[in-house]
C-alpha cells in the first residue's frame, strides 16, 4: 500500500519514470478506476505537466489529448502524429488556428521566419494542399508587410 501511494505521490509532481511501476502494483481490473482517478486528479491541477500528457500517450487517449492541445493550442506541434489517425480535421483546424494567431502576432522578419516553421510542421502534418491554401490566404491577409510575404514565398 505505501508503494502505490509512493508511486502516485511522485507521479503527481511530475515523475513519470513512477507511472509504469505504479500501473505494476495494481491488477488490469483495478488499474481502469486507478487510471480514471489519477486523469482526474491531473485534469484539478492548473497546469498539467509533462507526465500527465505522457500518459494520455501511453494509454492511447487520444480523447483527451486532443482537448489538451485544444487548451493548450502550442502543444499541436509537438502531439499532432498522435491524433492524426483518428482526429484529422480537428488537427488541421488547430494548426490554422494557432499559425493565424502566430502570423497576427509577427511583427518583424526573426517572428516571420517562425510563423514559415510552423507553416513547414502543419504542412508535414496536414499536406502539400492544405499549406498552399493556408499560405495563400496569409498572403492576402498580411499583404501589407513585404517581409513577412518574401518570407512566405521561401517554403517549399
Amino acid at each position: 500500500m505505501k508503494s502505490r501511494q509512493l508511486a502516485k505521490e511522485l507521479l503527481f509532481k511530475g515523475e513519470f519514470i513512477y507511472y509504469q511501476e505504479l500501473k505494476k502494483l495494481y491488477s488490469s481490473g483495478e488499474w481502469e478506476t486507478v487510471l480514471k482517478e489519477i486523469l482526474i486528479e491531473f485534469g484539478r491541477q492548473k497546469y498539467q505537466p509533462s507526465a500527465y500528457v505522457s500518459i494520455l500517450i501511453q494509454e492511447n487517449l487520444t480523447a483527451e489529448l486532443l482537448r489538451y492541445c485544444q487548451d493548450n493550442i502550442l502543444t499541436i506541434t509537438e502531439y499532432y502524429p498522435y491524433l492524426m489517425k483518428d482526429y484529422l480535421k480537428e488537427v488541421n483546424d488547430l494548426f490554422i488556428q494557432y499559425i493565424m494567431a502566430s502570423a497576427d502576432e509577427a511583427t518583424d522578419r526573426k517572428k516571420y521566419r517562425k510563423v514559415c516553421a510552423l507553416i513547414k510542421t502543419y504542412k508535414k502534418a496536414c499536406g502539400t494542399i492544405h499549406s498552399h491554401q493556408l499560405i495563400t490566404e496569409l498572403r492576402e491577409r498580411h499583404k501589407r508587410r513585404p517581409a513577412f510575404l518574401e518570407e512566405l514565398e521561401r517554403i517549399r
